[in-house]
């Protein structure tokens, strides 16, 4: 079946895309497949077999995500800008409760990966750097904020950001 018709991925491609996006398969073929899951994530038919196989891979992936993204040194490279915006649209398909889980549950607590972004964010606005290669960056990073921002219960997000 075709991703076009709203059929669900095979399971083997989604475990062959988990196994590259832990980096087993190099760097290259990790930013490539983020950026498959990403947009199978955001183009997926509302209430169709893909929709619901990316929003539990998005339940069974998203600490792994999340941690690597956190330990990523580069933080306007092309593994960031990858990474940002697969967290994204895995916290877009999942509950508010699976998100903070995931994010406490791992070692980085709430306040860390809000620090992790803003740190992204002032880097990419850095005069030094050359944001504008990866323009992904910003976006993601501002859309995963608001995002956090608008969770209920609120999980003070916005506190977090501010005080960072």
């Amino acid at each position: 079946g075709s991703f076009k018709h709203g059929k669900e991925p095979k399971n083997g491609v989604l475990e062959a895309f988990k196994s590259m996006v832990s980096g087993q398969h190099g760097r290259f073929h990790r930013v490539v497949v983020q950026n498959i899951l990403k947009n199978l994530c955001a183009y997926a038919k509302p209430d169709s077999d893909c929709q619901y196989s990316m929003q539990k891979f998005s339940v069974d992936n998203i600490s792994m995500a999340l941690r690597t993204m956190y330990q990523t040194d580069n933080l306007i490279g092309e593994d960031m800008e990858a990474f940002l915006g697969l967290v994204l649209q895995f916290s877009k398909l999942l509950c508010e409760t699976d998100f903070i889980e995931a994010v406490n549950g791992n070692g980085i607590g709430l306040r860390n990966f809000v620090q992790k972004l803003k740190l992204i964010l002032k880097q990419a606005n850095s005069h030094r750097t050359e944001a504008s290669v990866h323009p992904g960056i910003r976006r993601s990073a501002i859309e995963q904020v608001i995002w956090m921002a608008q969770l209920k219960p609120e999980p003070h997000c916005i506190d977090h950001f501010i005080d960072c």
